[in-house]
């Protein structure tokens, strides 16, 4: 209390300089730079350092480094007849090459389709650009950019398209780009729509459970400020150090910082509320507020801090760019709620709620209705001493209903399907359906093994001889075939050996030249020399999969490629594996080796700031524990609910399409359930140890602590539910499956684990709570049975 008393003290001092300066600082920096925010994230989706993919992109980059920044585009048509081979669909293929010609010039490194080989010397290889029914053809566009500019030609390709009158088939476009660009814009439209919903419904909450229009302010301010703030300095950070922080990043920390602001206002204001109807100064009610509340407020926040700066030590920027933008939100949120609110309250706070002081000699002039509502013990009050009457029933039934879910989780087959990065109804989506159908989906990104010979020789005998025994390997050991394997030892299905290339490749006048002349010789001198670099001392085969480049099919595929390779290019080569296919393979199971690490550091971490700040050994191991039930429950649900049939299929469509777990949830969504868990905990236990040290029975103390806090946990849970289910509505698959894991796993923490859990289990453990701080009632017993 001394230490609230001078904070106090020193804020009403300071409190007209803490508002000025909050104000000037947080609107200053928010105009300058929190704009440009937008325009210094990333899309970039690298393999981690140190990987094999990491290496063979350097390999890569050091001997392909115009291959390194080249992008694809496949545009999709199917006939609505029965044959895309007509005039209109020859019309549009040249229309559409020839305005992406004239756009982008020397960027079109090539462009490859049915009607563009017609005809010419590749004639022989257009039918590999439509369907065995003359249904569907594929163009594909090779542009040379770098991420950002495969983004930006997405959107000109379409553009283009859309500007064509088409009648007699559809358009769709499709490849990493076009998937990452809808990805994108949905999550970003879809996050839009939710807050558009969501905000009015926050505030109206908000009203409701202040009970007092004035207090909206307070509550709207620091929430703008920490938005504001907290774009700015990301901004600033990604200038000054470079790091990656992905495009989707801000919507997320909007996201969170209007939940958790939300809570900590809430937890704040609601006491300061409390005090003033109980006849306190607005001095002293800020005093208490910050004692309890206060304190509740800073422990959270920091313990949220720390369990997301979990993701932050991953090597994936897609995770460590949540993990750090959200952590610098929360931080500046919990400093504006413990400075700035506290300030505007000394300031206002008189005229938002307007009571006269009650002291000894003068009665109450709080109405006396809102006296009842103090003074009522509510139904949260009787749930509270149902859960310490009823601890083991509870306890157990709790259990009963939480194991069989928890040991689905080693049923969870966490995947990064392409379908997890196409929204419903999107082009993209359509156009990788068709492709998957008619052509095999290996083909939107195939794998590319890099090769580098000792004696630097590419077009060598020996180079020669051994990628073809790769490939006759890898065609006898796998469900792989020659048409999958592209390179100038292997072309369109057909083996070209040493010597057929020195025919193919030189004149030879002994035969009048006629090897040379043939029209076989002259595609391969066209299309072999685009797997040798310019000073012939490195190659590259291609390999399209027959499976879905990101699926765990792939990966498995690409193992066993892989042993194939360390047989037969072990000696005298230098190679390594890249692509889609290789780079979630290592992203992935990099990703879920450091997790295990990562739950051990945020777990530790929170335990000794808890024991810490509550100065017990015993409180924040029980802490831990309930928050891990909760997701053991959800994380068993979430795999009952993604990789089965459920009713839930029928509320939410976008469960319907997909039957995998993205690989991202279960490890993005534990740190923030992990916070946001911890936070409702802690206000429950700091009001009802402040009902104990203020001489209160430990059970009386935990039903009437419940009762104080139930009401506005209820009512922050309901409000976050509201949040982040509004996901589950979303196009994106990605985010139907947050939205599931983080809505219910907050009903969970608010219906079941802090409203019956922690009073059975808090009921049992009775003075252990505290160990070893013990309440004083508790020492004064200890005392006693010492002297006897």
């Amino acid at each position: 209390m001394a230490f609230s008393l001078k904070y106090t003290s020193l804020l009403n001092k300071q409190k007209i300089p803490i508002i000025i300066a909050w104000t000037v600082i947080g609107l200053g920096i928010t105009a300058l730079f929190a704009g440009n925010l937008f325009t210094v994230t990333s899309n970039n989706f690298d393999a981690p350092e140190g990987t094999d993919a990491y290496k063979a992109n350097s390999l890569l980059s050091q001997y392909f480094p115009e291959r390194e920044e080249q992008t694809s585009h496949i545009i999709v048509a199917t006939s609505l007849n029965s044959n895309i081979l007509t005039a209109e669909f020859t019309q549009f293929t040249i229309d559409i090459t020839t305005d992406i010609q004239a756009e982008y010039g020397s960027k079109l490194v090539s462009a490859q389709g049915y009607f563009l080989f017609a005809g010419t010397e590749f004639d022989e290889f257009k039918d590999n650009f439509v369907s065995e029914d003359l249904s569907t053809s594929i163009i594909i566009l090779t542009l040379d950019g770098d991420s950002e500019f495969e983004l930006e030609s997405t959107e000109v390709i379409r553009e283009f398209i859309s500007s064509y009158e088409i009648n007699s088939f559809k358009v769709y476009t499709t490849g990493f780009g076009e998937l990452q660009t809808d990805t994108n814009h949905s999550i970003e439209r879809d996050l839009a729509t939710i807050d558009s919903i969501v905000i009015p419904i926050v505030f109206i909450a908000l009203l409701i459970l202040l009970r007092n229009y004035r207090y909206f302010p307070i509550t709207v301010i620091p929430i703008a400020l920490t938005i504001g703030m907290s774009f700015a300095l990301l901004e600033r950070l990604i200038v000054i150090t470079g790091i990656e922080i992905q495009s989707f990043v801000p919507s997320v920390m909007i996201s969170m910082t209007l939940g958790v602001g939300v809570d900590y206002s809430l937890f704040l204001l609601t006491r300061f509320r409390e005090e003033r109807l109980n006849g306190k100064s607005v001095d002293e009610s800020v005093s208490i507020m910050l004692e309890h509340a206060g304190h509740t407020v800073f422990t959270s926040g920091l313990t949220l801090t720390i369990a997301l700066i979990g993701l932050a030590f991953f090597p994936i920027t897609i995770l460590s760019s949540v993990g750090i933008a959200i952590s610098i939100s929360i931080v500046i949120l919990l400093s504006i709620n413990l400075t700035l609110t506290p300030a505007l309250l000394l300031v206002f706070g008189k005229y938002i709620e307007k009571v006269r002081i009650v002291d000894e000699d003068t009665p109450s002039t709080i109405p006396e209705t809102e006296n009842k509502q103090i003074l009522k013990r509510g139904f949260f009050y009787r749930v509270g001493k149902f859960a310490t009457k009823r601890n083991s029933l509870i306890l157990g039934g709790i259990l009963l209903l939480t194991l069989p879910l928890a040991f689905q989780i080693a049923n969870t087959n966490p995947r990064a399907e392409t379908a997890f990065f196409s929204p419903r109804g999107s082009s993209s989506e359509s156009g990788f359906q068709l492709l998957e159908e008619h052509f095999g989906p290996g083909i939107i990104s195939p794998v590319t093994l890099v090769i580098v010979p000792d004696d630097n020789d590419a077009w060598g005998e020996n180079t020669f001889e051994k990628i073809e025994d790769f490939i006759s390997q890898s065609i006898e050991d796998t469900q792989l075939e020659r048409i999958n394997f592209n390179s100038h030892v292997s072309v369109g299905g057909i083996r070209i050996g040493y010597f057929l290339s020195l025919a193919l490749l030189n004149p030879n006048p002994a035969d009048n030249n006629t090897i040379y002349h043939s029209q076989n010789a002259i595609n391969y001198r066209n299309f072999a020399p685009q797997f040798v670099n310019v000073l012939n001392d490195s190659t590259f085969v291609e390999i399209v999969l027959p499976v879905d480049p990101s699926s765990p099919e792939a990966a498995d595929l690409l193992k066993e490629i892989k042993v194939i390779a360390e047989e037969t290019l072990s000696e005298g080569f230098t190679f390594g594996f890249t692509g889609i296919t290789a780079e979630s393979s290592d992203m992935i199971s990099s990703t879920y080796k450091l997790f295990p690490l990562m739950i051990l550091f945020v777990v530790i971490g929170i335990y000794i700031f808890i024991g810490v700040m509550f100065r017990a050994v015993i409180l924040p191991a029980r802490l831990i524990a309930t928050i891990a039930l909760t997701i053991s429950f959800i994380y068993g649900a979430a795999t009952v609910v993604f990789e089965y049939e459920t009713v839930l299929n029928d509320i939410f469509p976008a469960l319907d399409n997909i039957s995998v777990t993205f690989w991202m949830v279960p490890i993005m969504s534990f740190s923030i359930i992990l916070g946001l868990g911890i936070d409702y905990d802690i206000f429950t236990i700091e009001r009802i140890r402040e009902n104990i040290w203020n001489g209160m029975e430990n059970d009386e103390a935990i039903a009437e602590g419940l009762d104080k806090t139930a009401r506005i946990i209820t009512g922050a849970g309901i409000i976050m539910t509201i949040a982040f289910g509004g996901m589950m509505f979303s196009s994106s698959y990605i985010l139907v499956q947050f939205g599931f894991v983080l809505s219910f796993s907050i009903l969970m923490d608010t219906f079941v684990v802090r409203t019956l859990l922690v009073p059975a289990i808090m009921s049992y453990a009775e003075k252990m709570n505290w160990w070893p701080n013990l309440p004083p009632q508790y020492k004064n017993t200890e005392m006693n049975k010492s002297e006897k």
